[in-house]
């Protein structure tokens, strides 16, 4: 597993610099398509870019690789969410918690669409 990429990405991801992380974590799912973690923070990357469509993309590869994961799911909600998609949003945070009906997260977004 290449870890170098990623770690990179993220450290960038942290900082706010989404356009540099998104390319690191780009560079990280190239070398290993199967790294969930990778595909999870590129999509928040992309998200933080303001680039909804391929950061719905990433999330839906991370589900794919790791579909019991609610935090998948909760950000593919978040990015549905940013594209208007409410129903889709609603039914993701919905399956987050289904998964963990804990996960508190995915319980105050699910309030805060029900609400608007």
């Amino acid at each position: 597993m290449e870890t170098a990429a990623r770690e990179r990405g993220a450290a960038l991801l942290k900082a706010g610099r989404f356009d540099e992380a998104a390319q690191a974590l780009r560079e990280a799912v190239e070398r290993d398509t199967q790294d969930e973690l990778a595909w999870r923070w590129l999509g928040a990357a992309l998200g933080g870019a303001g680039q909804a469509e391929e950061a719905i993309r990433a999330f839906s590869r991370a589900i794919a690789l790791a579909p019991a994961s609610p935090k998948n799911h909760f950000n593919l909600a978040v990015a549905l969410e940013q594209r208007g998609e409410l129903r889709e949003a609603k039914a993701r945070l919905h399956r987050a918690l289904s998964l963990d009906p804990g996960y508190d997260p995915a319980r105050w977004r699910l309030k805060q669409l029900v609400a608007a």
